[in-house]
């Protein structure tokens, strides 16, 4: 069986299901329904903000499902409406199409009683019939007949539950129903869902190259001034000594730079792609005085994004496996969130990276040849016509 997503109230705060000739609202915070002609009458454009709609598009006689646009429009729109402004006005809302409903558990039938209709799937296949708030019952009994008595009786309602108690099945209410991707049809993939998070963390990434690359610039430039001022004095004795050592230090972290914003896209990526839910990420030089020959990662994730290490165990070592240059993660001792530790060694990082670089540095060269010849070209014209 598939796996349950979650559950239908947990989902979303208000949610109107349309059968076949009546719809059946459920309000945010309240558990009693409220009936009506469409699913427009009984919502406003606020509502329909944290709204779904449930609906039942009956397979067509090849077996496909029916667009749920078409019968949507057909059924509930105004005639006045054009199509394409009907069709628009469920585009942002979430749709479930219950005759897609995957197969049930064995030895289980299901049942949802709402508006005119009772839908039920077991096993082999989902079935729809229609009906009333006086027949209901009786139907529902006619149904599990054709089941054997072992079978495990499910039905998701708000209708009066105590008529139900002589049948012997499991009441629950339609909050509690469940909600599977084929159900959904346009559930938003995950870019769509964090997007602005992706956003955010591309800008986030982006200054932090931005302020290395502009505080080592500025380290250049303190370099060139002490430089000068070795140059004025004579070179011996125990400062020249230090300035020198100084100067190689500057010189070997300088030629590191160039590989930290590729650094800075591997772990970005591995975050991404790993699901990771981040509060920020840290990436430092254990210290700023010597060659770095290791970088230090340090990872924070939400407060309330995992409950202990059995959900934070194989994120990090998704993210371990997805990252090209870190070579190992551990979890901080003693923090009460998620919050990893990484270590990156610099020159195995840099054999990775550093075909990317010459490949890049190749790119470059190219287009700066072909810029300057194409400039070559129109001086050379414009010589001609004067």
């Amino acid at each position: 069986m598939p796996m349950i997503k979650s559950l239908l109230g947990q989902q979303f705060k208000n949610i109107c299901f349309t059968g076949l000739n009546r719809v059946e609202y459920l309000p945010d915070g309240s558990d009693q329904p409220i009936f009506g002609d469409s699913w427009q009458d009984v919502s406003d454009d606020q509502a329909r903000r944290t709204m779904c709609l449930a609906f039942f598009a009956p397979r067509d006689l090849s077996g496909e499902p029916v667009d749920p646009a078409s019968i949507l429009i057909e059924n509930y729109s105004d005639e006045d409406v054009p199509d394409a402004i009907a069709a628009e006005s469920i585009k942002h809302i979430p749709l479930m199409d219950y005759c897609r409903m995957p197969p049930a558990d064995s030895n289980t039938v299901n049942f949802i009683v709402v508006a005119d209709v009772i839908f039920h799937w077991d096993i082999k296949d989902n079935y729809l019939q229609p009906t009333s708030q006086l027949t209901w019952v009786q139907d529902i009994k006619a149904i599990l007949k054709s089941y054997p008595r072992s079978y495990t009786k499910n039905v998701y309602t708000n209708w009066q539950k105590d008529k139900l108690e002589e049948l012997r099945v499991n009441v629950l209410p339609l909050r509690e129903s469940p909600v599977f991707s084929e159900v959904w049809l346009n559930m938003p993939s995950f870019q769509e869902k964090h997007g602005n998070i992706m956003l955010t963390l591309g800008i986030l990434v982006s200054l932090v190259a931005f302020a290395i690359t502009y505080m080592q610039d500025m380290k250049i430039k303190e370099l060139q001034d002490q430089k000068r001022s070795v140059v004025t004095s004579m070179p011996s004795g125990q400062n020249y000594s230090v300035l020198s050592n100084l100067i190689r230090t500057q010189q070997q972290n300088m030629s590191y730079r160039e590989y930290f914003p590729f650094i800075l896209k591997d772990i970005s990526y591995a975050i991404q792609y790993s699901g990771m839910k981040i509060d920020s990420f840290e990436l430092e030089v254990p210290n700023p005085q010597e060659a770095p020959k290791n970088l230090l990662l340090t990872i924070n994730a939400n407060s309330d994004a995992y409950d202990g290490w059995l959900e934070e165990e194989p994120v990090a070592k998704s993210f371990l496996a997805l990252s090209s240059t870190v070579q190992a993660v551990r979890r901080q001792p003693g923090s009460k969130k998620m919050k990893l530790e990484g270590i990156i060694p610099l020159m195995s990082a840099i054999k990775e990276i550093h075909p990317y670089l010459q490949e890049a540095r190749k790119t470059r060269a190219i287009g700066n040849r072909t810029l300057g010849n194409t400039s070559e070209e129109k001086n050379k014209e414009t010589g001609d016509d004067s």
